[in-house]
C-alpha cells in the first residue's frame, strides 16, 4: 500500500483541494499526491497556489514538473526563481532547461554554479554534472568531474575511467584515453569493450590495421543474417566505417551488408533498453548520438534516413524540440519516403509546440497525405503531457 492511497476518495480529495487554496504546505502536500496519481497538470495548478504564498518548495515542483515534460521557456522561469531563492536542487534542472533550448551559454554558467553547491560534495553529482558538461559539448570539463568523481569514491569505479577514456577519444587524445583505458582494465573486467576502445586510438591516429585487428578480434559476427549481440553493434559498425575511411571497397561493401541490419537493431537498443534504463539523460545521449554518428557517416541509404528520424524522436523526448527539429528535417529530405509519415507526424507538434502554425499545418497535410502515423504508447504520453 502506498502512503497516498488513503487519500484517494472524492471526499477526502475536495478536503484536500480546498485546504490547498488556503495554505502553502497543503498545497505542495496536494500536488504530490495528483503527481502520484498522473494528474501532472493539476499537480503544477496547486504547485503555483503555493507558490504564490511564496512557497520555495511549490517554485521548485512546478519548475522540476515544466522542465521533465519539456515546456523549457516555462520551467526557466520558475527555475530561476528557485534558484534566486538559493535553491540549490534547482541548478540543475535549469541548466538541463536551457540545454533544451540551446541557450549553451547560460547553462554552462548554471552548471559552473552547481559544481560549486553543497551538492557536488557527492561523487554521484559530479557524474550527474559530467554528463551534463559532456551534452553541452564541454569535454574537459566532463573529464574534470569524472576525474574528482572517481577519485573521491569510496571504491574507484572502473565505469568512470572507462567514462573518461571516452571524453579523451572525444577531444581526439588517443594517448590519454590509453591511460585510462588502462586504468580501467585494473578496474573493471570488461575487456571486449576496453578492447573497442583501444581499437578506436588507433583509428584516432589513423592506424586503420591496427584498429580493424583489435574490432576483428572482439566480434562474434559470420553471417549477415545471424542474430547480434549489443556488443557486435558497436563493434561492427566501427569495423564498417574503417572499411570505409581506409578505402578498402571490397570489404566496405561486405561490412555494408552487416550494417543495414546492425543500424537496424541499434535502433532497438536506443529506443528500449537506452529508456528503459535509469541512466542519466546525458549519458543516454552519449550512446544515442554514438551509435546514430556511425550509421550515418555509413550513408546507408534507407537506414541513414531512418537514423535521423529516430535521433529527433530521442530530442523530442527530452523536450529537445530545436534540435529534434534539425533532425526529422534531414530525415525528410532523404526522397525514399521511409520516414515521411513519421518525422512529418513529430514536425507538426513540435512547431505547433513552438509556436509557428503555418508550418504545423504543412507537416500536418504531408502527414495526412503519407497515411498517418501512429506513435508508440511512451510518446503518446509525452504528448499528452505536451497537450498535445
Amino acid at each position: 500500500m502506498t502512503m497516498f492511497e488513503d487519500f484517494s476518495g472524492p471526499y477526502v480529495n475536495e478536503l484536500l483541494k480546498e485546504s490547498s487554496a488556503l495554505d502553502a504546505e497543503a498545497g505542495v502536500f496536494y500536488g504530490d499526491i495528483l503527481e502520484i496519481q498522473g494528474k501532472v497538470k493539476d499537480a503544477e495548478s496547486h504547485y503555483g497556489i503555493a507558490a504564490g504564498m511564496g512557497s520555495l518548495v511549490g517554485i521548485e515542483r512546478i519548475g522540476f514538473s515544466l522542465q521533465q515534460r519539456g515546456k523549457s521557456d516555462d520551467a526557466i522561469t520558475w527555475l530561476q526563481q528557485a534558484v534566486d531563492f538559493q535553491s540549490e536542487k534547482a541548478l540543475l534542472p535549469l541548466a538541463k532547461a536551457f540545454i533544451a533550448i540551446n541557450q549553451l551559454a547560460n547553462a554552462e554558467k548554471i552548471l559552473d554554479k552547481a559544481a560549486e553547491s553543497t551538492l557536488a560534495d557527492s561523487p554521484q553529482y559530479k557524474v550527474l554534472l559530467a554528463w551534463e558538461f559532456f551534452g553541452i559539448g564541454n569535454y574537459p570539463k566532463a573529464i574534470q568531474n569524472f576525474e574528482a568523481e572517481y577519485q573521491q569514491a569510496d571504491q574507484q569505479d572502473g565505469d568512470s575511467a572507462t567514462k573518461i577514456a571516452e571524453m579523451y577519444l572525444l577531444l581526439n587524445q588517443p594517448g590519454e584515453a590509453r591511460r585510462w583505458i588502462n586504468e580501467a582494465k585494473v578496474k573493471v573486467d570488461y575487456p571486449i569493450y576496453h578492447q573497442m576502445l583501444e581499437g578506436d586510438c588507433f583509428f584516432a591516429e589513423g592506424k586503420f590495421s591496427e584498429a580493424l585487428k583489435n574490432y576483428l578480434e572482439i566480434t562474434s559476427l559470420k553471417a549477415v543474417n545471424e542474430s547480434l549481440e549489443e556488443d557486435d553493434i558497436f563493434v561492427g559498425l566501427r569495423i564498417a566505417k574503417t572499411y570505409k575511411v581506409s578505402g578498402d571497397e571490397s570489404e566496405s561493401r561486405k561490412w555494408t551488408g552487416y550494417a543495414e541490419r546492425l543500424a537496424n537493431r541499434a535502433a532497438t537498443y536506443v529506443f528500449s533498453e537506452y529508456w528503459e534504463d535509469p541512466m542519466p539523460s546525458g549519458q543516454r545521449r552519449f550512446y544515442t548520438d554514438e551509435l546514430t554518428l556511425l550509421i550515418i557517416s555509413l550513408n546507408l541509404e534507407n537506414e541513414t534516413s531512418k537514423t535521423w528520424s529516430n535521433w529527433g524522436i530521442c530530442d523530442f523526448r527530452e523536450g529537445r524540440f530545436q534540435s529534434a527539429t534539425r533532425k526529422f528535417e534531414n530525415a525528410l529530405e532523404h526522397k525514399n519516403g521511409k520516414t515521411e509519415s513519421e518525422a512529418s507526424f513529430f514536425l507538426m507538434h513540435i512547431y505547433s509546440e513552438l509556436g509557428q502554425p503555418e508550418k504545423s499545418n504543412e507537416m500536418k497535410a504531408r502527414n495526412n497525405a503519407s497515411g498517418g502515423y501512429s506513435p508508440s504508447d511512451f510518446d503518446r504520453e509525452r504528448l499528452k503531457l505536451l497537450n498535445l
